[in-house]
């Protein structure tokens, strides 16, 4: 009996696209969850800090007063509010905290959004 020859193709580059494309739609989607948590924590007074609130990828909200980065192992985006106040209304404390609580309402679901994102890719 003579040996057969097996061969396997790597998809290496294919593999990677699949990767960034869950990542990304992973980190756009947390961003998104965060945003929405810290609108519904805001408090209305003048109707402008909730509808300022938003997602943009590291850097590009320029002089941002308050960020809230959403660092992981597969990238990062930003989520915050250009309102010179959102930092001031944040650090009152208490039910003020839209951010902080916004952010740690939406961190529970970090990982089941990571795993389907990546499910949606065949990966």
């Amino acid at each position: 009996m003579g040996a057969r020859l097996v061969r396997k193709t790597w998809h290496g580059d294919e593999f990677k696209a699949r990767a960034r494309r869950a990542n990304g739609r992973f980190l756009l989607g947390a961003g998104e969850k965060v945003a929405v948590g810290m609108a519904s924590h805001a408090h209305v007074q003048d109707n402008v800090l909730r509808p300022s609130i938003h997602v943009a990828v590291p850097d590009t909200m320029g002089e941002v007063p308050y960020i809230t980065p959403i660092p992981t192992n597969h990238g990062a985006v930003e989520v915050g509010s250009w309102l010179p106040y959102a930092c001031v209304e944040n650090n009152r404390g208490g039910d003020h905290r839209f951010a902080d609580l916004g952010w740690q309402e939406a961190q529970e679901d970090f990982d089941s959004q990571l795993a389907r994102a990546w499910r949606e890719e065949g990966l």
